[in-house]
């Protein structure tokens, strides 16, 4: 993402929503704090640029994405990896696709637009493509909370970091999530490492 007209010194902030093919748009994501000088640099540097930063995509492949839906999510995904490789700040992104079963398609460390893994990465989300099956969101769910409880259970990892998991979808499951797994999923949104204050909520966004 460039901006339209060169940023002025200062704060700013910086969020996105997701559009689709019939016009709606969603709410708008966390906002993004960073500021711009001309002291070191040039480019724009989060505020909490000391802060690890950590996104998680749980992607619908599912028969009903079919067509400019599936088309519209590659390029929102792409579009968040863009912004955070072009702050230049280190940055992990996790990526779960699902239909009938959810699949971890990777997680990937990077930092700046140079940095293989960032390429490997937007491979990854390129091959997030509509399929023909069914849409399984209790896989889906079941899956992304192991494997984020496996990041903030790995050793060295910052449980006060960044973190925003993004929910994928058009929104008609096949099969939906039971009350467990819906339950289970909250509480690792609000306490991820399960210490209680010990780690930052996870913002979480339906999209």
């Amino acid at each position: 993402f460039t901006p339209s007209v060169p940023l002025d010194l200062g704060q700013h902030s910086f969020s996105h929503t997701v559009v689709d093919a019939a016009g709606n748009s969603s709410a708008p994501s966390k906002a993004i704090d960073f500021s711009v000088d001309n002291s070191g640099d040039d480019y724009a540097s989060l505020l909490e640029s000391k802060k690890s930063i950590s996104v998680t995509f749980v992607a619908d492949v599912s028969g009903s994405m079919s067509g400019a839906k599936s088309a519209n999510q590659v390029q929102s995904m792409r579009a968040l990896a863009e912004a955070y490789a072009k702050m230049n700040v280190p940055a992990t992104f996790s990526l779960i696709a699902f239909g009938t079963s959810a699949t971890h398609k990777g997680t990937f460390t990077f930092t700046g637009e140079k940095d293989p893994n960032y390429i490997k990465l937007l491979a990854a989300i390129d091959s997030t493509v509509s399929r023909n099956e069914s849409t399984n969101f209790d896989a889906a769910l079941t899956l992304a909370s192991q494997v984020i409880k496996a990041e903030y259970a790995a050793a060295g990892n910052n449980p006060y970091k960044t973190k925003q998991v993004f929910f994928l979808s058009d929104g008609y499951p096949t099969t939906n999530a039971s009350a467990a797994t819906q339950k289970q999923w909250h509480a690792l949104m609000a306490d991820p490492d399960g210490k209680t204050a010990t780690a930052n909520p996870i913002g979480d966004t339906p999209v």
